[in-house]
C-alpha cells in the first residue's frame, strides 16, 4: 500500500466556534477483480464524528467512471456497489448510476477509528485496459470529508489522489 500524507488538503465550509486541529480521514483505493473497493476512515482525535464522503472522480486522468451494469459506459465486468463492511454507519444508500464519476457516502454515528468499506466496479476511459484503474489513472480523483463536531461544528476537508498514491488522508484545523 502506497500512502500520500496530503499536504495539499484545503479546508473549507466551517461553522461553530471550536478551535481542534483533529480532524482527519483517509480513503484507500484497492484495484480488484472483479470488484474495486474504497475504504474509508475516520482517524479524528476527540468526538469528531465523519457525516459525509464525496468521491469525485471527474477530474482523474484516466477520466474514471462508475461501472455498474452490463449496459452502459464501463466496460465488460461490471459491479453495482455494496457495502463489504460497517453497514450500520451508512445513513442510507447512495444512488449511483453507470457512467456517474461522483459518488456521495451520507453516514450516521461514524466517530474516530471507525472504518466504513464499499465496493464498486471503476474503469477509465482510456484506450488500453480501461478494466484496471492504478494510480496514474485516479490521480486527480478527490475527495471531500464533512465533518460535525461534539459541539455542532461542522467542518469539510479535501484530498486529492496523486500518481503515486492510493490513499489519501486528509487533515485539518477550525477555529
Amino acid at each position: 500500500m502506497k500512502v500520500l500524507l496530503a499536504a495539499a488538503w484545503i479546508l473549507t465550509g466551517l461553522s461553530g466556534a471550536a478551535f481542534a486541529c483533529d480532524i482527519r480521514a483517509s480513503a484507500e483505493f484497492l484495484e480488484g477483480a472483479p470488484r474495486d473497493r474504497l475504504v474509508v476512515r475516520n482517524l479524528s482525535a476527540g468526538e469528531w464524528t465523519l457525516a459525509r464522503a464525496d468521491w469525485l472522480l471527474a477530474r482523474s486522468k484516466g477520466r474514471v467512471l462508475f461501472d455498474t451494469t452490463a449496459s452502459g459506459a464501463g466496460v465488460q465486468v461490471y459491479q453495482p456497489f455494496r457495502i463489504e463492511k460497517s453497514e450500520e454507519l451508512l445513513a442510507r444508500q447512495p444512488e449511483v448510476t453507470d457512467g456517474d464519476q461522483a459518488l456521495t457516502l451520507e453516514f450516521k454515528g461514524f466517530g474516530p477509528g471507525r472504518i466504513f468499506i464499499f465496493s464498486i466496479d471503476v474503469d477509465d476511459q482510456l484506450q488500453a485496459n480501461e478494466t484496471i484503474v492504478d494510480g496514474t489513472e485516479m490521480k486527480g480523483a478527490e475527495m471531500v470529508f464533512g465533518f460535525v463536531g461534539p459541539d455542532g461544528t461542522t467542518a469539510r476537508l479535501r484530498g486529492t489522489f496523486e500518481a503515486s498514491a492510493d490513499t489519501i488522508v486528509a487533515s485539518g484545523c477550525v477555529s
